[in-house]
């Protein structure tokens, strides 16, 4: 028997990307964005069609936002200490 890949399946790869901290900032402003619209979406048509579920659906999807944004001043409160604090890698290994 080979010790290579299955014929007919797909090989794992690694995932080695990293995103950048100032990648990673806007990805959470945009998904800010895309929640604070769905919200607003969502609500409109429930308050339009006189659907709670719907109007309930867009205030479930505030939670979201709160969630995002306690994401997103996480992410930016890691980036501004890697900024300010540079270890070297014994110093890592040591805390």
């Amino acid at each position: 028997m080979s010790s290579g890949p299955i014929s007919g399946f797909i090989t794992p790869k690694a995932i080695t990307t990293m995103r950048s901290s100032s990648q990673s900032l806007g990805l959470g402003i945009l998904a800010i964005c895309i929640n604070v619209s769905l919200m607003i979406i969502k609500i409109g048509v429930g308050v339009v069609g006189n659907s709670y579920a719907l109007i309930a659906d867009g205030i479930e999807s505030a939670s979201d936002i709160f969630s995002s944004v306690v994401t997103w001043a996480g992410s930016a409160c890691r980036s501004s200490l890697l900024m300010t604090t540079t270890l070297t890698d014994t110093e890592r290994l040591t805390r």
